[in-house]
């Protein structure tokens, strides 16, 4: 007999911001930090830097079932670019990649708000969350 039910929290319960670029936010946000830092990037580089971090994080969650942490793509987007920083300047760079989504929170997906509550009222319910980049 069925006790409980587990959702994923992305794509299931909530989805991106609609209408929002976030991925372009982020590279933004990001370039401004390091620029505050002094740091010169190009915006375009930066952009395919973190296109090519995305792509390498699904692929390695396909090939190998594990995440990728946002700190592991902090660090794979800065050794992409030969970039050291110091721990200070790491953390800025870690805390602006990740935050990304409280300007821009995830919306609830369509169906959700309707369809939990009847289910919370036979079965347990837990979300289950990988954290990906945020």
């Amino acid at each position: 007999m069925l006790k409980a039910i587990t959702f994923d929290f992305w794509n299931t319960l909530f989805v991106m911001p609609r209408g929002q670029h976030i991925s372009s936010k982020r590279v933004e946000a990001f370039n401004k930090v390091m620029l505050d830092m002094g740091y010169h990037l190009e915006n375009e580089l930066l952009k395919q830097t973190f296109l090519d971090c995305w792509g390498y994080a699904h692929k390695y969650q396909v090939e190998n079932g594990l995440d990728i942490t946002p700190l592991g793509h902090v660090n794979y987007i800065l050794e992409k670019l030969h970039m050291k920083l110091n721990p200070e300047e790491l953390n800025r760079a870690y805390q602006v990649y990740t935050s990304a989504l409280i300007e821009y929170p995830p919306e609830l997906n369509q169906g959700v708000q309707e369809t939990l509550p009847v289910l919370a009222d036979k079965y347990q319910l837990a979300v289950i969350c990988n954290t990906g980049a945020t």
